[in-house]
């Protein structure tokens, strides 16, 4: 049950550009051009939330009759209605919490028009969460408690392995290896290659990250080069680092739900490995490139 949460996570926060707060804006850094939250959900939404149907049905052909043996052993629908029954009304405290959602949402959603950063929003937010009288929800014991400090560093190091590489001018040299004669022209086949190349990254660098911040500078002139729009490697390239996975430390998501209660471990990601494998490529293939094709983007500028 705990993989089936946090494996179908990844993507479904290819959705909304605030759905993933490490990936999806280490992806739009990556292009000279700012992309508003409206900008990736037409680009995004409909082929992730396509996708995540896709990743739901998969995952319960290889793991539905454990997960039903589990749900028959281990819950029980009375109780669930006890608890839901103890809970009551809606708090002070959650009221605001909600209010406070809804204004992060509204103004991610208006980013093109008051021009303000999502990651300055989302910590207005956090600030109003904590303050007393608008917030009262936030403390000092979840700064130093409920964020996970270890996942910070490994996040800041997968972040400096891809600037480090930009920096020495490994990207720059491996692209300018990669010349046109060695891609298709073609999208679809263009997206197969890339994909692949990407896959091949993540397993050699593991973090999902990492994979991003190497593969998404080196494929980009690569497939300007091929007259398409930037956008179309760098999101492609963003997709199969999010997606695809063997181990549990490939993708930060799924990192963190190993340690949750009742979590997995490497044979669960490894059994699933080569189904999330072949759903990145028929994704990307199948449904991200031909949307990106419908509303126009393959080759404009």
């Amino acid at each position: 049950m705990c993989f089936a949460v946090f494996s179908a996570s990844p993507a479904t926060s290819m959705a909304f550009l605030t759905a993933d707060s490490t990936l999806n804006l280490a992806a739009t850094s990556l292009l000279d051009r700012t992309v508003s939250w409206l900008d990736w959900a037409k680009l995004m939404a409909v082929p992730s939330l396509l996708t995540s149907a896709l990743h739901c049905a998969l995952f319960l052909a290889v793991f539905g009759p454990a997960m039903r043996r589990q749900l028959t052993e281990e819950i029980d629908g009375r109780a669930l209605r006890d608890e839901m029954g103890l809970m009551g009304p809606m708090t002070a405290a959650e009221k605001r919490t909600l209010l406070w959602t809804v204004v992060a949402v509204v103004l991610w959603a208006t980013d093109r028009l008051h021009g303000v950063n999502p990651a300055w929003v989302s910590l207005v937010c956090a600030v109003g969460l904590a303050l007393p009288y608008t917030g009262g929800v936030l403390t000092a014991d979840d700064l130093s408690r409920s964020v996970s400090w270890p996942t910070v560093v490994f996040v800041a190091g997968a972040s400096a392995i891809g600037n480090v590489a930009g920096s020495a001018g490994i990207s720059e040299w491996l692209s300018s290896l990669l010349t046109p004669v060695n891609f298709p022209a073609g999208v679809l086949e263009f997206a197969l290659v890339a994909a692949v190349a990407v896959i091949v990254t993540h397993l050699l660098v593991g973090s999902s990250l990492t994979a991003l911040a190497l593969a998404g500078p080196v494929l980009i002139p690569v497939g300007t080069r091929l007259g398409f729009n930037p956008a179309i490697p760098c999101l492609i390239v963003y997709i199969v680092s999010n997606m695809q996975f063997v181990f549990p430390f490939q993708n930060l998501i799924i990192l963190v739900g190993q340690d949750e209660p009742h979590g997995y471990g490497i044979v669960e990601t490894m059994r699933f490995a080569p189904f999330i494998t072949a759903l990145t490529l028929l994704s990307v293939a199948l449904l991200y490139a031909p949307w990106w094709a419908a509303i126009g983007l393959l080759h404009s500028r």
